[in-house]
């Protein structure tokens, strides 16, 4: 028995006191406060969710993860700054009206209750056990003078619990688990398997080109006893990354970054031929493009084909050379079609006489066919005289052809045009002859131009010689005393040559002086005209006295 300081009837008041005073105190005290009643469901809902051992104040907020260790409640402070003091006291814990553990003569200041192992309580039970702490000894509230307690428990209003929903063999529960990683992740219509980064805690899974992937349902797993938040199977929008929160058995917690990648479109073979091959030479920009890229295909003809159009499985696509066109869903194959030219016409380059003036021969600029028969479609003129065309015949160098002239002929000077009504004439190709209108024909013939524009002798006077360029012969007389003279002539037409006395004296020329003897002399001036045929001779009779 504890000693009695006053006398029995202080001792009554001041017990009545104390117990009325004692809970009030203990709810202000301590962090636990409320009645086990109240909140029993609450925490045997958080038990069974975790399937593990846990211990509890009543207000469900878990004190212990290891109740193999033992259970641990909050410190109680004796001392002269908190609630109230004692010099002794003991506690007990009571399962209902028994104490199933008792911790007797304390005289601390605070006191850190351990109830030690779980084996000293019932966690067999299919329902949960409430366990109360309740005290007795040597204790009053700060400021008052100590009161002789009796050795009655009196109730702390501490509470807690201890509960397994099923049974399970006393004193080998299993530790709470710690994992809370994401072991699979698969999408629906996912390109391959998703990747688990499980040092980042991340994870990326591919979706095909196309997807909408604003509202996609992954089918998530995390470690045992684990719980994922957003819960497996909750459509996500995945534009961007998405968190999700993994809670392991313990209650730790990681935040997990699950991303989308949609691939890119797929790519398609572009191949580009010819047809004929020979007809020009094809080319792609690329040789694969994703689908919905722009693909550009060109087409450059050969010499002698052109470029007709663009075709894909038979179908006409393009009738441009340069081709541009987005991708598709497929290989792409196109021909480049080509024909090949029609020839093109012959060009007359020229037309000219020959120095006879009975042939004209016209020059083209490609390989010409035979026109034999083709005569009556030529029409020659001179100075407005037209002249027949009696045959039309291939030179040996087939890019020529002769016409002959038959009636008159071509004369030195004359103004000649050619033309030709459309026929059978053609190149060797095959393209006809066009219609020649006209066409100025070079006129080869010489000139039959055989006079002299001046005549002139060193020894007579221009006076006396009285020279005209239609006279031909001509006298005059010189003194005994002149020996020689020298001789003077220009040509009219500056192609013709000539000769004084049979030698050949340049136009404009003056010859060497010619001996005159006593009596009569004669020089002769033969000019020949540049047709070679045309002559003339000037007679020039000199007398000496």
């Amino acid at each position: 028995m504890l000693p009695i300081l006053n006398s029995a009837r202080s001792a009554q008041r001041t017990m009545s006191l104390v117990r009325r005073l004692l809970p009030a105190l203990f709810l202000l005290c301590f962090v636990i406060f409320a009645a086990p009643p109240a909140y029993a469901a609450t925490a045997q809902a958080t038990a069974q969710a975790t399937d593990k051992l846990v211990q509890c104040d009543g207000s469900g907020t878990v004190m212990n993860y290891n109740p193999i260790a033992g259970i641990n409640l909050p410190d109680i402070q004796f001392d002269s700054t908190g609630h109230f003091y004692a010099k002794s006291v003991d506690v007990a814990i009571f399962a209902g009206s028994t104490p199933v553990k008792e911790l007797d003569g304390f005289a601390t200041t605070r006191l850190k209750i351990n109830l030690g192992a779980v084996t000293n309580y019932d966690y067999n039970a299919d329902a949960p056990v409430v366990y109360a702490v309740k005290f007795r000894g040597h204790y009053g509230l700060v400021g008052q003078t100590v009161q002789d307690i009796t050795e009655d428990w009196q109730s702390s209003g501490l509470y807690f619990t201890v509960w397994r929903p099923a049974p399970v063999k006393t004193g080998h529960h299993s530790a709470v688990s710690s994992d809370k990683a994401i072991t699979s992740f698969s999408v629906p219509n996912q390109v391959g398997s998703s990747t688990i980064d499980t040092t980042n805690h991340t994870v990326t899974f591919h979706m095909p080109y196309g997807t909408d992937v604003s509202s996609l349902t992954p089918t998530i797993s995390a470690s045992a006893k684990a719980t994922v938040s957003p819960t497996s199977g909750t459509a996500q929008d995945f534009s961007s990354p998405v968190t999700y929160k993994i809670t392991a058995e313990d209650r730790s917690t990681q935040v997990w970054m699950a991303s989308c990648v949609v691939d890119p479109p797929p790519a398609h073979m572009v191949s580009v031929t010819a047809n004929p091959p020979d007809g020009g030479n094809v080319f792609a920009d690329s040789s694969s493009c994703r689908e919905g890229a722009m693909v550009t295909v060109g087409a450059v003809p050969n010499s002698g084909y052109t470029f007709v159009n663009w075709m894909e499985n038979d179908t006409v696509v393009s009738t441009l050379d340069i081709y541009e066109f987005p991708m598709g869903t497929a290989d792409a194959a196109l021909v480049a079609n080509f024909t090949p030219e029609a020839p093109k016409a012959p060009e007359l380059l020229s037309a000219a006489t020959d120095t006879t003036g009975t042939k004209i021969t016209l020059r083209f600029n490609k390989a010409m066919a035979d026109p034999q028969g083709n005569q009556s479609n030529f029409t020659v003129v001179a100075n407005g005289d037209p002249l027949s065309v009696t045959a039309v015949a291939l030179e040996q160098n087939s890019t020529c052809i002769d016409l002959t002239l038959d009636q008159g002929r071509v004369n030195y000077g004359a103004q000649v045009k050619l033309s030709y009504a459309p026929g059978t004439v053609s190149a060797e190709d095959g393209a006809k002859l066009p219609a020649l209108n006209d066409q100025p024909v070079t006129n080869n013939v010489p000139s039959d131009n055989a006079f002299l524009s001046s005549l002139s002798l060193s020894s007579v006077s221009a006076q006396a010689l009285n020279f005209k360029s239609y006279g031909y012969d001509y006298s005059v007389s010189v003194d005994d005393s002149v020996y020689s003279t020298t001789v003077s002539a220009i040509t009219m037409d500056s192609n013709a040559t000539m000769t004084v006395k049979g030698k050949e004296l340049t136009s404009g020329g003056r010859t060497q002086p010619i001996p005159l003897n006593v009596g009569v002399n004669t020089i002769t001036v033969d000019v020949i005209a540049p047709d070679r045929v045309t002559t003339q001779r000037y007679t020039i009779t000199i007398t000496r006295l």
